[in-house]
């Protein structure tokens, strides 16, 4: 059975490429769920378990899958931590039935992921809403105990306190192993980006901008930029303009966000395999030193796994950096001011792909 809470928790896995790359394992290819879930929300084919012929008919190894679907894997595989629905699309929904047939597994809801794209359907599904001990019956059960706990407390989500779930249960021996291996590829990275903190001689504490840098930059004082990126060598490339402060881009999984995210690293490490072209730099804000990384005028791509986005006081720090940032990432609690107008969306052309405002197909029509 599937177990939900609507809301928040500190011990939710906060970045399930990290944690799907730790566990990986290739015989989960072999798994017949696995397989059809591959074909279905990547629209890609298992080769065989370390290798899928993606959908422009490239190989690609088993471990470079979305991470809507990693997720889903990882609840079927490893079903005794806390997942969180952002890590998901719509189009990872329905697969959450078959799983929580087969096991017993933990995600937390802060949008309503679609199961179906009928409110109403009368279709089994038996899940259990934790805030309020609820099981449901059918799908149509799931939307509306999930639209009648998210109203509550003026629309803000709970965070999970009593959560069963401790650090030590989701550290395992391996994952430790895996996550200081990562520490020091990561500070290399780190490394790699310091021409934009070297120049910057101070010391901010909190990752707060200092006082004498009050100037607010509004939208009208930025102008339009162009962004352009390929992989050489290879036939895919992005393309697409930033008319805005903040861009944030959503949408299903597989549709290419993370790849973006990857160029953009790529681009900064190795520019003879990532060609990138844009009126201004683009950098991955760093973990360590985004406060004075923000005085530049860049344009930053974030994750939803960030710290940066967990600050209660983003919407004043980002009006007084003077520079854009693109954030990707589903989750609704971002402490920013933002419309249905600064959301886009990935789409894809063949090989090119570029931004489209984003169409609100996941704000279904609230049930009475």
């Amino acid at each position: 059975m599937l177990k939900i809470w609507v809301g928040t928790c500190k011990e939710e896995i906060s970045s399930v490429d990290d944690w799907f790359d730790s566990l990986y394992d290739a015989d989960w290819f072999d798994d017949p769920l696995v397989i059809k879930m591959v074909e279905d929300v990547d629209k890609n084919e298992v080769e065989n378990k370390k290798m899928i012929n993606n959908y422009m008919g490239d190989l690609m190894p088993t471990i470079e899958i979305s991470g809507g679907l990693k997720t889903l894997i990882l609840m079927y595989k490893h079903p005794e931590v806390l997942y969180k629905s952002t890590s998901m699309g719509d189009n990872c929904g329905k697969w959450l039935i078959d799983i929580s047939e087969k096991v017993d597994c933990f995600l937390t809801l802060r949008y309503d992921l679609a199961i179906s794209n009928d409110l109403h359907s009368t279709e089994p599904f038996v899940c259990e809403f934790l805030n309020t001990g609820f099981v449901t019956k059918t799908i149509g059960d799931y939307f509306q105990e999930f639209y009648k706990v998210s109203s509550r407390n003026n629309g803000k989500f709970v965070e999970w306190i009593d959560c069963p779930f401790v650090e030590s249960e989701l550290d395992s021996k391996r994952f430790i192993e895996w996550k200081e291996s990562y520490k020091k590829k990561f500070c290399q990275f780190e490394d790699d980006q310091s021409s934009l903190t070297e120049k910057y001689d101070v010391d901010v504490e909190d990752n707060e901008l200092p006082v004498e840098e009050e100037k607010v930059f509004e939208r009208s004082a930025l102008q339009p930029l162009t962004v352009s990126m390929k992989m050489l060598g290879d036939k895919f490339s992005f393309e697409f303009a930033l008319d805005r402060k903040v861009t944030i881009i959503s949408g299903d999984s597989a549709i290419g966000k993370t790849t973006l995210m990857k160029l953009v690293r790529l681009s900064v490490r190795d520019r003879q395999l990532v060609e990138l072209e844009a009126d201004r730099g683009c950098f991955i804000l760093p973990m360590n030193y985004w406060n004075e990384a923000l005085r530049s005028d860049s344009i930053f791509f974030i994750d939803d796994n960030h710290p940066f986005l967990k600050l209660k006081d983003l919407d004043a720090v980002i009006k007084k950096a003077n520079c854009y940032f693109v954030i990707v990432s589903r989750d609704p609690c971002l402490n920013i001011d933002y419309g249905i107008d600064d959301v886009f969306t990935i789409i894809s052309e063949g090989y090119k792909h570029g931004l489209v405002p984003f169409i609100a197909k996941h704000r279904r029509p609230k049930s009475n």
